[in-house]
């Protein structure tokens, strides 16, 4: 019973490249889907932009839509990534914490230290 109840939290370390990566995937499998989940898209992501900006949640949103982005992409479980090697770029990071609702931290530090010499904060 205490199983079912119990769920686990997955903590990712990743790289720029790789984040680079997703996102320009997801924008090419986005520019070849039809007009209507392009817009829904476009609309979507760019009011839970404006939320996150603004320090706000947005559940409803996250729901519908991102939420089934973060299983396809990261496998559901992911709530947190620390990224690390180069800076990552504004609009990756925006679209990584917006439509895979998850939490991203930019490690800064030498290879000895693993990035944790500086976490940048939210």
């Amino acid at each position: 019973m205490f199983k079912e109840n119990f769920r686990i939290l997955t903590f990712i370390l990743s790289l720029q490249t790789i984040l680079d990566r997703v996102h320009r995937a997801v924008n090419e499998k986005l520019a070849k889907s039809n007009i209507f989940r392009r817009l829904l898209f476009k609309l979507t992501y760019l009011i839970k932009v404006k939320r996150l900006e603004a320090g706000l949640d947005s559940p409803i949103l996250n729901k519908l839509i991102f939420t089934r982005m973060n299983e396809m992409i990261l496998g559901g479980r992911v709530t947190t990534m620390l990224c690390g090697g180069a800076v990552l770029s504004e609009q990756t990071q925006r679209f990584v914490q917006a439509a895979l609702c998850v939490t991203l931290f930019q490690g800064y530090g030498l290879t000895e230290t693993c990035a944790a010499a500086t976490i940048a904060d939210r």
